[in-house]
């Protein structure tokens, strides 16, 4: 009896090492596949708001276009007339 139940307990840690070993193999194959699915999400994120106008030039549009070039235009006149 005792030579019986040994055995299935040693039966039962074998199942469930080879659980978790199995576990532990599925979640690192989903981590990997994930990754690599993720890889080039950042950058296709930037590009895509970039292109949208989402990241805009706060001196070129503050500064430039609206001091810096109204005041060279007058000035181009001036010197033309």
């Amino acid at each position: 009896m005792r030579k019986r139940q040994e055995f299935e307990r040693r039966k039962q840690n074998e199942r469930e090492k080879r659980n978790n070993k199995i576990a532990a193999h599925k979640k690192l194959v989903a981590r990997a596949i994930a990754k690599r699915y993720n890889t080039g999400m950042k950058d296709y994120a930037c590009k895509h708001l970039a292109d949208v106008g989402y990241f805009t030039n706060k001196f070129k549009n503050e500064v430039l276009e609206q001091n810096v070039l109204p005041w060279l235009q007058s000035q181009v006149e001036e010197f033309v007339k």
